[in-house]
């Protein structure tokens, strides 16, 4: 099988992403948070991520166990899901699950459930008032039209 819509990009984390706002479906990244928890890295790079996502979009966060093991960093540096979602909410995402990812991993998936405007603030969606409607950005997709064709873009990053 051949994945067609999807586009790797190598980028450094710590700057603006080549990316227009709310554009991408899923960022990925890679026993790197951790890191940038420990060099004070973290605000900007979830801020980026959180402009370039959509709304609904994911942020899939793979990280060394909070347990001592011979591989990976030091343990006062590792992050537990706990602490990656407390991290991540910040910036407008919210846990949707977590799995063990071999014996010294986890991923955590989260979702962004608030909208970034240009003005960088984050907007809560407001609740639906009748069953049956639906937020103006997903009227498209849930009906199948041109949000669910656009072209997945991910960004992928590595230290």
């Amino acid at each position: 099988m051949k994945l067609v819509n999807i586009e790797a990009s190598v980028v450094d984390i710590t700057k603006k992403l080549p990316l227009a706002d709310e554009s991408i479906r899923l960022a990925f990244m890679s026993n790197v948070l951790h890191r940038l928890v420990a060099n004070n890295g973290t605000d900007s790079t979830l801020k980026e991520i959180a402009r370039v996502a959509t709304y609904n979009g994911r942020l899939a966060v793979v990280e060394f166990k909070k347990q001592e093991s011979p591989h990976g960093p030091p343990f006062s540096i590792r992050l537990s899901p706990e602490d990656v979602e407390a991290l991540a909410s910040r910036y407008s995402f919210s846990r949707e699950s977590v799995q063990e990812v071999g014996s010294y991993h986890y991923i955590i998936i989260l979702r962004k459930t608030l909208i970034f405007h240009q003005s960088q603030a984050f907007h809560q969606i407001a609740p639906m008032k009748r069953a049956g409607e639906q937020h103006k950005d997903n009227a498209k997709a849930d009906k199948g039209g041109p949000v669910e064709q656009e072209r997945d873009r991910s960004a992928v990053s590595y230290p």
